[in-house]
């Protein structure tokens, strides 16, 4: 079964019955897995994608780099591991250094970003914000609310 997320579903996703066999994401996206009977688990790069158990039961995909890699879940009882291609894109745009850039995201209620010396951020008026690029290259996430819907965006300051 193939899961194609969509950003503004990607994260904070949540995922029942059977497990895929390949997970889309975004940089910054992150997917939750229900997984019964959870013994162990494994990640082929974990520069490319991040795990985090959250309970007994579920597992935390965190889209942390471009490319692809492998999951491997163990369940109890079980002789060979579940696998999931896991394949990690950017989605978000470039800004040169210095650059100020006005971004319209419709509904918007809240913004964050991971790193103010990569990139700062301020409210525009309605559904607008203006992001200040910082003067070395360098990547952030940034995080969009928009009513019940949470996009991260992937913000590169390059030359």
């Amino acid at each position: 079964m193939r899961l194609a997320l969509c950003l503004a579903a990607a994260l904070a996703a949540q995922t029942d019955g059977p497990l895929p066999t390949q997970l889309d994401l975004t940089v910054g996206a992150q997917k939750t897995l229900n997984i019964p009977s959870l013994d162990r688990i494994a990640v082929g790069n974990a520069d490319i994608a991040d795990l985090r158990t959250t309970g007994d039961q579920g597992l935390q995909v965190v889209g942390m780099a471009e490319g692809e890699t492998t999951l491997r879940i163990w369940s109890k009882g079980a002789k060979n591991p579940h696998e999931v291609k896991v394949k990690v894109v950017a989605d978000g745009f470039t800004l040169k250094p210095g650059e100020q850039r006005v971004v319209q995201f419709p509904g918007l209620t809240r913004a964050a970003v991971g790193d103010e010396s990569i990139v700062s951020v301020s409210p525009v008026g309605n559904d607008r914000l203006m992001l200040t690029a910082g003067k070395e290259p360098a990547k952030t996430t940034l995080l969009v609310w928009s009513g019940d819907e949470r996009k991260a965006l992937l913000v590169t300051v390059g030359k």
